[in-house]
């Protein structure tokens, strides 16, 4: 059975082989599994990163999935919503977007922003494939487990 899901695994020829001859369903389980395991590092990570006003912001970020799809499959880090903030509806900016990528003051100028978020995901790069490859072959033991069960 092909592969369902294209991943370049450097030097794992073995969760591949293994990948290979289960169902795409489960095949895609498994790699959503560990996918969402290395979005949680990054999410703490993030979180650590997070400029502190009132804590709200941190506290509120969440690890959500991707909207499911044939093509793709994956997690994210999710910025919590205006109400969630405190932010009144009416209101014409949003916070997390302004502290990430800056905004005009009402003078004009231009302030920058911190950039939190994607110099905290350069950073742990490597560190969120290494956590998605070492949770990838218990999740595939997990997910297998299961399926095995509804057989």
């Amino acid at each position: 059975m092909p592969l369902a899901v294209d991943i370049n695994l450097k030097g794992d020829h073995e969760l591949v082989r293994i990948l290979e001859q289960l169902p795409a369903s489960v095949q895609k389980k498994a790699v959503r599994r560990a996918l969402r395991d290395g979005t949680k590092f990054l999410a703490k990570q993030v979180k650590a990163a997070a400029p502190r006003d009132s804590g709200r912001m941190a506290r509120r970020m969440k690890v959500r999935a991707v909207k499911r799809s044939r093509t793709r499959i994956g997690s994210r880090v999710m910025m919590p919503d205006r109400d969630k903030l405190g932010i009144p509806a009416k209101a014409k900016g949003y916070y997390p977007m302004s502290i990430e990528a800056g905004w005009k003051s009402r003078g004009g100028k231009k302030i920058p922003g911190t950039r939190f978020m994607r110099d905290t995901v350069d950073k742990h790069k490597q560190q969120v494939v290494d956590k998605f490859q070492k949770s990838l072959g218990p999740a595939i033991d997990h997910v297998v487990a299961r399926w095995r069960q509804g057989k």
